[in-house]
């Protein structure tokens, strides 16, 4: 349900010689919306690969699911096409909330952040209900695991945000 820390990657890889090829997609999207090359030569370790075909990926605005950000920009990840299904039964709030319009295309909005990088593969930072916000700043749970997950010692690692009096939120690891 997240990405593979890099490190847990790094250490299954190098201890099973078996290669890992992360996608992504969820129940929502009858699985698969991304997916990287099935080859060494082109597989980037870190993303999630590239758009499945017929699958249309944006990044989105975190507050609205409006507006389209650039390239490297986190926001909320939105995808439209064949595979992403057409609304939850018989629950018009789930459906106002999950879906927007954009450009004539009916868009989930998945609740997961990431951004498109500089070669147009997905990354995901975290997923949007996991986002602390430490005195005004955006931390990102993920990131702080892939840091602890570098630690030799580091078998298992979780970070969730706490209720702090003067930052709003702080960091538990």
């Amino acid at each position: 349900a997240a990405p593979l820390p890099l490190e847990v990657i790094r250490r299954f890889e190098e201890k099973t010689g078996a290669v890992i090829f992360e996608g992504y997609g969820m129940t929502e999207t009858s699985p698969i919306i991304t997916l990287n090359p099935t080859n060494l030569e082109q597989r980037k370790v870190g993303s999630v690969g590239l758009p499945f075909p017929g699958a249309d990926i944006k990044i989105m605005d975190l507050e609205t699911g409006l507006k389209e950000l650039s390239q490297g920009q986190d926001g909320e990840i939105a995808a439209s096409g064949p595979m992403v299904m057409l609304g939850y039964w018989q629950k018009p709030e789930a459906n106002q909330a999950m879906f927007r319009e954009i450009e004539g295309k009916r868009f989930l909005l998945t609740g997961d952040i990431g951004h498109f990088d500089e070669e147009g593969f997905v990354v995901i930072t975290d997923r949007k209900k996991d986002m602390i916000i430490v005195g005004g700043f955006n931390a990102y749970p993920k990131e702080i695991e892939e840091v602890l997950f570098e630690h030799p010692k580091v078998a298992l690692a979780a970070v969730i945000g706490i209720p702090d009096p003067y930052a709003g939120e702080s960091v538990k690891a």
